[in-house]
This record gives structure tokens, C-alpha cells and sequence, in this order.
């Protein structure tokens, strides 16, 4: 279970500095102009949080393990949302992902 855990870690850390990146750059946007820095300050946090709880739950039971990657599942998920379907009023979503 904790091999899961490395993975699914790992892939939540390429995963946000892919969005990151994309949102600075211009490829990527959640629809409120400026006020897409506050995802990306959002983002810095539950990665915070998620290191820290990453680094419990590889120390302890495996109900953390089962935990932590339902976290990070659905964590995951709400920020492909927000980047698509569920998009600010600035610039709505178009079907597109990239602008």
C-alpha cells in the first residue's frame, strides 16, 4: 500500500507543476483572469498539507494509505473540473482545455 502511495504522491506532484506551469505560461486558465493566482496559491497549500499527510501515512496504518490516495484522487479531479466545466465567468469554458 505504501508503493501506492509513492506512485499516486509523485503523480499529484507532476500533475500540479504541469498546471502550474501551463497557468503561468498562458495555457491554462480557470477562467477568473487574475484571479486564477489564487488556485495556484490553493494548489501550493493542499501540496503542503499532502506532504505532510504523505509523510504520516507512509509512517503509519494502512487506513492512511486508502486516505490519502482518495485525497488525492479527488483532489486531482476538482482541479480538471475547474479548468473545464466548471470555469469562471471571465472566460467561460469553450469545450477547449488549451486557449
Amino acid at each position: 500500500m505504501k508503493q501506492i502511495n509513492k506512485i499516486s504522491y509523485f503523480f499529484f506532484l507532476i500533475f500540479f507543476i504541469m498546471i502550474t506551469i501551463c497557468t503561468l505560461s498562458g495555457y491554462f486558465t480557470f477562467g477568473h483572469g487574475l484571479g486564477d493566482i489564487f488556485y495556484l496559491i490553493l494548489g501550493f497549500i493542499i501540496t503542503v498539507l499532502l506532504t505532510i499527510f504523505f509523510i504520516i501515512s507512509i509512517r503509519k496504518s494502512k487506513n492512511l494509505s486508502l486516505t490519502f490516495s482518495i485525497i488525492i484522487l479527488l483532489t486531482i479531479l476538482l482541479f480538471i473540473l475547474k479548468l473545464t466545466v466548471l470555469r469562471g465567468p471571465e472566460y467561460p469554458w469553450n469545450g477547449k482545455l488549451f486557449l
